[in-house]
């Protein structure tokens, strides 16, 4: 169900899969969905994919299609930002793995890095997560940090 932010009221029904541990929403309005092993494995057309973007109405605006280094599944978490959606996951397969994904729509770019946790002077944490799409991440401790333009590092 889609409700109004103004109003709460009902603006649409529709399905978008089984097995939904993480779903957001952008700032133009559509929804992003990750799915768990029941609704990746369950036979629903809908979740079969792993992730998905979909509009405000349930029209499928997104999907994969080949373009994550592994079949995501479970652990799975959201987020978005300005016209980007990031998700951090695990891998499914048997070599398994934690992996940050970022999706561009506009662009339809897809880039995922490997998360590794890295512990540097006794803290450990992930930072600055980048990679080229498909290879692993460069994840570095604040200390490590690049200054970028802005001077943020």
């Amino acid at each position: 169900m889609v409700f109004a932010l103004d109003s709460g009221e009902q603006e649409a029904t529709f399905c978008i899969g089984d097995d939904i541990p993480a779903l957001v929403t952008d700032c133009g309005g559509s929804i992003w969905t990750a799915y768990g092993d029941e609704g990746i494995y369950g036979g629903h057309p809908e979740s079969a994919a792993g992730p998905a973007g979909w509009s405000a109405e349930g029209q499928a605006t997104w999907a994969p299609e080949g373009r994550l280094p592994d079949m995501p599944l479970e652990g799975c978490t959201a987020a978005t930002e300005g016209d980007r959606v990031w998700l951090i996951w695990n891998s499914g397969s048997r070599r398994g793995g934690a992996f940050l994904t970022r999706i561009t729509p506009s662009t339809g770019e897809v880039t995922s890095g490997v998360v590794r946790r890295w512990q540097a002077g006794g803290d450990v944490g992930l930072y600055d997560c980048t990679s080229q799409p498909h290879e692993s991440a460069a994840l570095r401790t604040p200390s490590q940090r690049r200054p970028t333009s802005d001077g943020t590092g």
